[in-house]
Parts: C-alpha cells; structure tokens; sequence
C-alpha cells in the first residue's frame, strides 16, 4: 500500500492533545511497519527535541537522517523499502525487481536487459 500523510493518520474530528497526536503518531508508524519521517511528525507539530528523546531513550532507531524505526519491531525488507521511500523524499518510488516482489510478480534481470 502507500504510504499515509499524517492527516490521513489522524482522521477528522479528533482531539489535539499531545498524547492523542503521538497516538496517531505511532499509528502511521503501525500503519508503516514501524517507520516514521521526522517530516511526518513534524506534521502532528513534533520537535527535533522529541524525536531526539525517542533515540536517547532507545524508543526508537535512526535509519537514515529524519527517518526512524519504532524500536522492538523486527527488522524486515517492507521497513527498508519504506525508509528509503522517506529517506528519498515526495517524489521517490520502487520499481523494477522491488515492485514485482510487492505484486507477486515473477521479475528475471536477464529478460529486461535485451
């Protein structure tokens, strides 16, 4: 699936409170196999400072500069894919060999390079 904007996450007409925007927080971070972007946070109004307090306390791991994985979750190739997805920005994309694993598609390099 896509990946979801905070405002996706959130829904409408729910509560503003701290605690109810770090739900929804670790909710998109659910929703993305344990991965989370800075960016994402700082659109629930997250600081630099909470996400430092995340990878202090070991809450969390930095994966790539503004991109974290929710400690405890196993590692799997999905988190990769995601964090190099918001690592890389808007515009970033899978393809080849990575889109057809995710459609169960057989993908052979030999057959696409003719």
């Amino acid at each position: 699936g896509r990946l979801l904007s905070a405002q996706e996450s959130k829904g409408e007409g729910e509560g503003v409170m701290e605690k109810e925007e770090e739900r929804y927080l670790m909710r998109l971070a659910v929703n993305q196999q344990g991965i989370v972007s800075y960016k994402q946070g700082t659109e629930f109004g997250f600081t630099s400072s909470f996400f430092k307090r995340r990878v202090e306390t070991g809450a969390w791991l930095r994966l790539h500069t503004g991109v974290y994985k929710v400690s405890g979750s196993p590692p799997t190739l999905e988190q990769r894919e995601i964090a190099a997805l918001l690592a890389a920005g808007d515009d970033a994309v899978l393809s080849h060999q990575t889109v057809a694993r995710h459609h169960r598609l057989r993908y052979s390099e030999a057959e696409h390079r003719a």
